[in-house]
This record gives structure tokens, C-alpha cells and sequence, in this order.
């Protein structure tokens, strides 16, 4: 494990333990991190994926799969929740 892979785990670990402290505490409702948030957690994800996903069709489809359904569900929440 290098350093940049320490960074990368402090990182998103710190904005895990931060989206939760957010969804525990009363505020008004920010567009923008609506968006930032998640787009943050995926840069970091699709960073620490290895090279050779990029090469493997599987890996593509099932990660597709992936991203669709986190996507479709990510909706259905949103609309289920009233703000």
C-alpha cells in the first residue's frame, strides 16, 4: 500500500463519515451537494479502479449494471423523500 493509496482511503472516508453527519443533521436542502457529493464519491471510486477494468468487457457491463441500478435507485429515493 502506497501513500497515494492511504491518501485516497483518508479521503473517502472522510467524505463517508461527512455524508452521514449530513443526513443526521437538520438543514436546508443544497442543490449543489446534491450533485457534488456523489460525484466526488464516484471520482474516487472509478480512480482506484485498476487499469485492467478498462480493458475487460465483463467488468465494463457489470459495472454499467452497477452504476444504472445505484442511479435508478438513487431517483426512486429522491422522489420518496419529501422535502
Amino acid at each position: 500500500m502506497n501513500a497515494s493509496t492511504v491518501a485516497d482511503l483518508l479521503l473517502i472516508g472522510a467524505a463517508v463519515v461527512w455524508v452521514l453527519a449530513r443526513q443526521v443533521q437538520l438543514a436546508r436542502v443544497k442543490p449543489r451537494l446534491l450533485v457534488l457529493a456523489p460525484l466526488v464519491l464516484v471520482f474516487f471510486g472509478i480512480r482506484s479502479l485498476p487499469a485492467s477494468t478498462w480493458r475487460v468487457p465483463a467488468d465494463l457491463a457489470l459495472l454499467a449494471v452497477s452504476a444504472a441500478l445505484s442511479l435508478g435507485l438513487g431517483v426512486w429515493r429522491g422522489q420518496t423523500i419529501k422535502v
